[in-house]
């Protein structure tokens, strides 16, 4: 269908408008704490970071890690800052876990 000027102002006024609406959203859910730690629990368990081996459902897989890697995109556009938290707060999580056992290691090892 041939849209007319008028109509094709309005369409794009709202694919603006979505857009807009959309990066408000983004910051707004990574703004928090508990947003970027679903964030990054989606990015992980969407198999981003993950190889697939013989005998998975590849096209499964493929899905997930696409839909994941659309988010990662645009959180990326959109609030790089807060990804970038994001990740340094799993980052920090994972080494403080890390020292945890680490020291259990050794103290395991001293008795």
């Amino acid at each position: 269908m041939k849209l007319n000027a008028a109509q094709q102002a309005a369409v794009e006024r709202h694919k603006a408008d979505d857009e807009r609406q959309l990066a408000n959203d983004i910051n707004a859910v990574l703004a928090t704490p508990q947003g970027r730690r679903l964030f990054i629990a989606m990015i992980f368990q969407g198999g981003v970071y993950t190889h697939t081996r013989r005998g998975d459902d590849h096209t499964y897989l493929a899905g997930r890690r696409d839909a994941c890697l659309e988010l990662m995109s645009v959180a990326n556009e959109f609030a790089a800052d807060q990804v970038l938290l994001a990740r340094k707060e799993r980052h920090d999580l994972i080494s403080a876990r890390n020292a945890e056992l680490r020291g259990l290691t050794q103290k395991g090892n001293d008795q």
